[in-house]
């Protein structure tokens, strides 16, 4: 409250001079500096970063449409989980007006977005380099917004030059494990046939995002301690298995990804065929995913140099580099790394006699 005491006159007398402004406030101070003491047109403000607003959709778009210059940064951090802004279609509609400049769009839990709005913003924005609205990471409040995977692949991105993308995609069509752990064999049910082929083509699209540094598919929400290991209610097969089969060599070329967030999704890259391949493909990356509870709730992923690796480790490896239209890739090749091995958090593979296989 003090600062935007000390703020008032400063912003009443020189916002035609402002280029950047960032302020934590209640809705109320947020309100009250709107209608105020800032001046209707800021002639020369390109950024800003609100912590903590949970205002309505009306007066999130009373403040964007006071840029005459075009945005280029805008920013909406919660910083307790009902401090999540009500960033809805009139504000969609006003951020889309700014195409042109857009680079930076960070709104964290976005809750009011559906998918297919989602989906306008990543056709719409060319100029993006920042894309989040993750951060709704609490059991007491709306969940996250979400792309469904079939309007992800329904039309291409605009936004080719992404360096972060924070946004969960769901709607995969995944089955269920089944209830003993084995799976019926090689031979795919069109149901597991049809979410592998609509996985492939939403890591397709995630794979044309080539300056791509983070990838963050979910953030972590609170676990609730039982008697014997954590519970998270959050947890989710209905996310991107992260594969060979299902996609992961299409994304080959994200060769500048330091950090995937994976936390509280049902994924098989923590396998060893394919901790190989992210080793050799995604050479500094940092990849957060759900471990076991001895190793904690999330672990990084990598693979051994020990003597201990299969010859054909470097083919492994290699996986994804080949780049002929015609290959098909024999997933047998690496079945080695699925029967019945478990790549733990600290490196070792355990063996299993009673695993059920691929």
């Amino acid at each position: 409250m003090l600062l935007i005491c000390a703020a008032r006159g400063a912003l009443r007398t020189n916002g035609h001079l402002i280029q950047s402004l960032r302020l934590e406030c209640s809705d109320v101070q947020f309100s009250n500096l709107l209608e105020t003491q800032l001046p209707p047109n800021l002639p020369q403000l390109t950024s800003i970063e609100f912590i903590g607003v949970s205002s309505m959709d009306n007066v999130i778009v009373s403040l964007l449409r006071r840029s005459t210059a075009g945005w280029r940064s805008i920013i909406f951090r919660a910083n307790h989980p009902q401090g999540l802004p009500r960033f809805g279609r009139e504000s969609l509609k006003e951020v889309l007006k700014h195409a042109s400049t857009l680079e930076v769009l960070r709104v964290e839990g976005a809750w009011c977005l559906n998918s297919k709005e989602i989906q306008q913003l990543l056709c719409g924005l060319p100029k993006l380099r920042e894309f989040n609205l993750l951060g709704a990471c609490s059991h007491d409040v709306p969940p996250d917004p979400s792309l469904e995977a079939s309007d992800v692949v329904a039309s291409e991105w605009a936004c080719t030059n992404l360096e972060v993308f924070g946004c969960e995609i769901q709607g995969l069509q995944r089955p269920p494990k089944p209830a003993d752990g084995r799976w019926s064999g090689p031979t795919k049910t069109k149901e597991e046939q049809d979410s592998i082929d609509l996985q492939r083509r939403v890591c397709a699209q995630l794979g044309k995002l080539k300056r791509l540094r983070e990838l963050i598919l979910r953030v972590p929400a609170p676990t609730y301690e039982g008697n014997y290991m954590p519970y998270n209610p959050r947890f989710t097969r209905d996310c991107l298995a992260m594969g060979f089969e299902t996609g992961l060599d299409l994304m080959v070329d994200l060769k500048d990804l330091r950090k995937v967030g994976l936390e509280d999704m049902d994924v098989d890259i923590g396998n060893f065929a394919e901790q190989a391949w992210v080793a050799y493909n995604w050479p500094h990356a940092t990849i957060r995913y759900p471990g076991n509870p001895e190793a904690g709730p999330h672990i990084n992923i990598y693979a051994s140099d020990s003597d201990s690796e299969p010859e054909d480790y470097d083919d492994i490896a290699n996986y994804g580099q080949l780049n002929s239209e015609d290959y098909e890739p024999d997933y047998d090749a690496y079945e080695w790394a699925y029967d019945g091995y478990d790549w733990t958090a600290d490196g070792y593979c355990d063996y299993d006699p009673d695993y059920g296989g691929f």
